[in-house]
Formats: structure tokens, sequence, C-alpha cells
């Protein structure tokens, strides 16, 4: 929740950004539509999971802030330094715990092929706070749950919850809301 609080706080009141009342509407649904689809009911008063989960929802928010910065004359050459960032504070990380890194080669591919998707859509979230408010771009990115719920109920045959469902009409009624509005 963090990850996506704290930027539309960021672009309301320090860029100045202004969302019209749809889009606030559908910025608003967007929050439980999230957490209705990823909440599992597992875990719940664990305190290291909440500040793991608050942790992670910072580091998003730093993400979406930073790139917002970022001079469109740059193009995406912030993202391949922020890639070899990652992979330079990564390595050493695995090399000094020591512990054997095998992968079988399938499941090596599968990791560089959700790096390369995950590179992806952060360029695509970089594209849009170009041509929107940051305010809307983050709640849009921040529905990305959305897509592999509806994958594992396409493709593996999953059960979805009624809190699941719920989130997903919620979520659908965001976009329409913050689309309409846009």
């Amino acid at each position: 929740m963090a990850g996506v609080v704290l930027p539309v706080l960021f672009g309301v009141v320090l860029l100045g950004e202004r969302p019209s009342a749809l889009c606030w509407l559908g910025i608003v649904a967007a929050a439980p539509a999230l957490w209705l689809i990823t909440w599992t009911g597992r875990g719940r008063g664990s305190a290291a999971g909440s500040a793991d989960g608050l942790l992670s929802g910072f580091g998003f928010a730093l993400q979406f802030v930073a790139l917002v910065a970022v001079d469109p004359a740059a193009g995406l050459w912030p993202l391949v330094a922020s890639r070899i960032a990652s992979v330079a504070v990564t390595v050493p990380v695995v090399l000094a715990a020591r512990a054997p890194v095998r992968m079988p080669p399938r499941l090596a591919l599968a990791c560089v092929a959700s790096g390369a998707v995950g590179t992806v859509a952060i360029a695509c979230y970089t594209l849009a706070t170009r041509e929107q408010l940051l305010s809307v771009a983050v709640v849009l990115a921040a529905l990305y749950p959305v897509v592999p719920v509806l994958l594992g109920f396409t493709f593996l045959r999953e059960r979805v919850t009624r809190l699941q469902t719920a989130g997903l009409g919620l979520a659908g009624a965001a976009v329409g809301l913050i689309a309409v509005a846009g």
C-alpha cells in the first residue's frame, strides 16, 4: 500500500497534481482492490511480514517517484543504469554468502525472462509518467497483481476466492473511472 500511497501524495503535494473527482474515485477504489486481490489470509499478526511489506512498499514508492524526475531527453538509459546497479549489488551479496548457486537451465531462462518482463513494465511506467499524472500512472501500475491472478485462473485453472473476485471487480471499476476521467 505504501508503494501507491506515497507516490500519490508526492504527486499531489509536491508536484501540484490535481486529478479530477472521477479520477480520485478510481484512485480510492484501487487501494481496497489491491488488498482484496492479494490478501491470502495467511501470516496475520506477523510483525516481520508487516515490516517486510512496508519496507518493500517504500522501495517501490522510491522507484516510482525517482523515475518521474528523469529528464525525458535521457530516454530509457536510467533504466539500464538501474539494472546494472541491481546486478552490481546482488552479485557481491550472493558471492559473500558462499552458497552454491545452481539452477536448471530452464529455470534460469525463466528468471531471465521474468527480469526482462519486469524491465519492460518499468519502461512502460516511465513512459506513462511522461504522458500522465504520477498519481494516475502509479495507481494503474500498482494494479499489476490483477494479471497473475487472471493468468492463474485462465491457464492454470486456479480457484479465485470471493475476496479476489470482489477485488478484480473493484480494480476494473477503478481503471474504468480513471480512464473515463483521463
